[in-house]
């Protein structure tokens, strides 16, 4: 086997655990109803769960770079990914709602891992010029764990039960982790890293995350990316389902091939908008028109009463493929930050990105139980309940055109940095 190849063949088979994290990082979308019945939860509660998947990728993005650059990352990628394995599969045997909210913790530890390192692994098997192709191939491979995660689990639930599903979940993580372990190394050869690398790290930390974290320019990159990918983040990870449903009387079967439609947007979206950016003058600019056309989509979809089933295809494909201008992020941090610390500035936007879909989660369903109480009878949400939630997401792209105009006012501020200049 060539170079190249056995190059190809590494980092791809890392992606899988980038696909599988993505089956569970959306999964709750399908099971929140039959698991909401199960545990006799609320909306709120409900949410609150499936928030500590992502306070927990929050927590470890913070050490996840540390981790990745102070030991083997074949053994953190197998370490992280048993965490999710495990997690998954006791949620599955969980029968009190305290213990499905410490397994869903333990699931979402692995989301912390499985990006950083694939990126991390990429630069040490190919060289620069083809480090943004192969990011961009693995991107494409955790898109499909999107898919995975609507439709098809939709059919898996509805023949099996969530319980039943969620252990084939596991056995399927169980096998890629398999795969991993026989595939994956760290580098050409496995070279070491040697002990005068790891002792500049250890004496650079702190100042690199000083220069990573402090910068403000940094943070409105990455809450941009995070109010950007928000609409995708509750349609196609938590509520996109029981809307469809509630709102359009759709069959579960049905909203989930529209919600799974986010994910093959996205798929499409991001190499053709990280294509765009390449070659834009300003990828601010191109940030802005990113949130005005979610914006108008997001207003056109929620103001008109009825959708034909082909018509709400659409819309959620146009969503995700809009939800794709939050690539341009990434870039947009990396060649504006010190060589040194480009990798802790990214793993902000990472943190950003994590921290307000976590946070979305118990917010949205505060407010559906809020208006349930207070206008409807039984335990069956309906449309209405929704309807802040629905709402609430043209006033994030709204804020979110409100980081690009702070980006263009850091970009004055720092007009004489030539990183900056570079980025823009």
């Amino acid at each position: 086997m060539s170079q190249s190849v056995r190059a190809w063949v590494v980092c791809l088979t890392a992606g899988l655990f980038f696909f599988y994290e993505y089956i569970q990082m959306n999964m709750f979308n399908v099971i929140s109803a039959p698991f909401m019945t199960s545990f006799h939860l609320s909306a709120q509660f409900m949410g609150f769960i499936d928030s500590f998947y992502f306070a927990a990728n929050v927590i470890f993005l913070f050490v996840a770079g540390y981790l990745l650059d102070h030991f083997s990352i074949r053994r953190v990628i197998l370490t992280a990914m048993m965490f999710c394995v495990v997690g998954t599969f006791c949620i599955s045997v969980s029968y009190y709602a305290s213990l499905a909210m410490i397994f869903r913790f333990l699931t979402g530890i692995g989301s912390a891992f499985c990006f950083l390192s694939c990126i991390r692994l990429s630069t040490h098997w190919f060289p620069e010029k083809q480090i943004g192709l192969v990011i961009g191939v693995i991107l494409t491979e955790a898109m499909l764990g999107g898919i995975i995660s609507q439709g098809p689990l939709t059919l898996l639930v509805g023949k099996l039960g969530w319980r039943s599903a969620l252990m084939l979940d596991a056995l399927l993580g169980l096998v890629l982790w398999c795969v991993l372990f026989g595939v994956v190394r760290d580098r050409p050869n496995d070279v070491c890293v040697t002990e005068l690398d790891k002792t500049h790290s250890v004496m650079s930390y702190w100042h690199g995350f000083r220069q990573a974290f402090l910068r403000s320019y940094n943070w409105l990159a990455a809450l941009y990316t995070g109010l950007i990918n928000l609409p995708m983040a509750l349609l196609g990870g938590l509520w996109g389902i029981t809307y469809l449903v509630a709102r359009f009387h759709v069959s579960s079967i049905q909203a989930s091939w529209a919600t799974t439609c986010l994910f093959v947007g996205m798929m499409l979206g991001s190499p053709v908008v990280g294509w765009l950016s390449d070659r834009a003058k300003s990828r601010a600019r191109l940030m802005a028109v990113g949130s005005w056309l979610m914006l108008a989509v997001l207003l056109l979809f929620l103001k008109v009463a009825a959708w034909s089933y082909l018509a709400l295809i659409v819309i959620f494909f146009a969503i995700g493929f809009l939800s794709g201008f939050q690539v341009i992020s990434y870039p947009l941090v990396a060649q504006a930050s010190p060589v040194a610390v480009v990798a802790m500035s990214v793993s902000a936007v990472n943190i950003t990105v994590q921290g307000v879909a976590g946070l979305s989660r118990p917010v949205s369903g505060w407010l559906m139980d809020k208006h349930h109480a207070a206008h409807a009878a039984g335990s069956i949400f309906t449309a209405s309940d929704y309807y802040w939630v629905m709402w609430g997401l043209p006033v994030v792209v709204v804020l979110s055109m409100l980081m690009v105009v702070g980006l263009h006012r850091q970009h004055k501020v720092n007009k004489h940095c030539p990183s900056v200049n570079q980025a823009r």
